[in-house]
């Protein structure tokens, strides 16, 4: 996920990266739009306003839903524990 996001900052403008970051936000926090955006992650894109790259597409099918949600759950504690 920080490969990713490290990608999107170096190809898209601010704006289209804060439509990125508010994606990633919701992946981590809605498992079903997770399972959509790793299934079909350049129509989810698209219909989110965002012209993935093939870099993008394809680290974003890398990923799985139970990973992305790991990820979640540690920042939620992370979060707490701060």
């Amino acid at each position: 996920m920080a490969a990713l996001l490290r990608m999107v900052a170096n190809t898209y403008d601010g704006q289209t990266m804060t439509n990125v970051q508010a994606i990633i936000g919701r992946a981590l926090s809605d498992r079903a739009f997770c399972e959509q955006l790793i299934s079909n992650p350049e129509a989810t894109l698209q219909a989110n306003g965002i012209e993935p790259t093939p870099e993008m597409v394809d680290a974003l099918k890398g990923l799985d839903a139970d990973s992305v949600q790991k990820l979640a759950a540690a920042f939620g504690k992370e979060s707490v524990a701060g």
